[in-house]
């Protein structure tokens, strides 16, 4: 997370596509969620949970940790396999918290490293193995779902240019396979968690960047085998610096019909992917600092932001989520009284 997809491109790409507004969905309960540079480990939750509780979100996304210190999150989509049996704890962390207020909750599933060749069968079942190990914890752990990164931190596997250099396979052959791989790995997903949600802060708009030219196609393939129990959500990465409702509701329209265009399955797009919204609360503090004594210095200030939750709320299908970086909700650690206000405020008046 997250600037390697480019908000410029991102918003090019909204300029062109979008035209007037879009409906949602006012009926069905909002949610926020928490995902940031605080992403706690499972025991951390279990520890902490009364106190994390008392932040103003229905859930969070979380990493898994294994007793090595290995953050299998950063390695799944690799050359190594990890057994469901290595998570054991993890799901016992899950179980055994007293959960209350933060009805859903996340695995954070990433394509790091993101090193395995598309066209090689025997390296790409490590990748599904490891994918069907995180939703049978998901499962198990009683969570909603993954949040799935797809944005290439290490290497470049959506990358077209990047995957001819290892073969050199046609482009349709590599979209082929790409799609097959979206069907397998959404079919061993569903086998273990039949009714998981699936939130992905990109999804078909970062093809606007040629480095995930391939990220269409695997998409088309987890569209077209994933079950109608699974929920797929575009969970709007790109409106992180969004202040207004009228920018929501035009991602939105982009997200819900627009970018249906991108796919191959377009009927079939519009009926399966919902859209949320992701929010950075903290907005440019690694360049420009997160002043909690002066919050007209930060790109948000509390009035902003509780405006800006709002309309993301009045206007996703279901789900909002929080971004933060110096901002650490679960230690209470740079987080003004006056942004959990905010949050507190916009979800009453939502």
């Amino acid at each position: 997370m997250k600037r390697g997809v480019g908000i410029a491109l991102f918003v090019g790409t909204v300029m062109t596509l979008a035209s007037g507004t879009a409906g949602q969905e006012a009926n069905r309960k909002k949610k926020i969620i928490e995902w940031g540079w605080d992403s706690p480990t499972t025991a951390f939750v279990r520890e902490n949970i009364d106190n994390m509780e008392m932040m103003p979100f229905d859930g969070l996304v979380f990493d898994l940790k294994l007793s090595d210190g290995t953050n299998f999150t950063w390695k799944m989509w690799g050359a190594t396999r990890y057994e469901y049996s290595g998570f054991k704890q993890m799901v016992e962390d899950l179980t055994q918290t007293a959960f209350k207020s933060f009805t859903d909750r996340f695995l954070r599933v990433n394509a790091t490293p993101g090193n395995v060749d598309w066209l090689d069968d025997q390296a790409w079942s490590v990748v599904v193995d490891n994918f069907s190990a995180a939703a049978k914890v998901a499962k198990a752990g009683n969570c909603k779902g993954f949040m799935f990164d797809v944005e290439q931190y290490q290497d470049k596997p959506f990358s077209l240019a990047f995957s001819i250099n290892v073969h050199k396979a046609t482009r349709e052959e590599y979209r082929a396979k790409v799609r097959q791989r979206g069907r397998e790995l959404i079919t061993a997903v569903s086998q273990e968690f039949p009714d998981i949600v699936i939130l992905m802060p990109w999804a078909y708009l970062a093809s606007s960047n040629q480095d995930y030219s391939l990220l269409p196609d695997f998409l088309d393939g987890i569209l077209e085998a994933a079950p109608p129990t699974i929920m797929l959500v575009d969970a709007g990465e790109g409106a992180y610096y969004f202040k207004s409702l009228g920018e929501f509701e035009k991602l939105y329209k982009v997200i819900k019909e627009d970018t249906a265009r991108l796919s191959a399955l377009p009927e079939m797009y519009r009926e399966k992917v919902e859209a949320g919204f992701g929010i950075w609360i903290d907005a440019d503090s690694n360049k420009k600092g997160w002043h909690q004594d002066d919050s007209t210095r930060n790109y948000f200030n509390p009035n902003e932001f509780k405006s800006s939750v709002g309309g993301a709320l009045q206007t996703s299908d279901e789900y909002v989520w929080i971004y933060s970086q110096s901002a650490n909700w679960w230690r209470g650690k740079n987080i003004p009284g006056a942004y959990i206000d905010a949050i507190k405020e916009a979800k009453d008046h939502k």
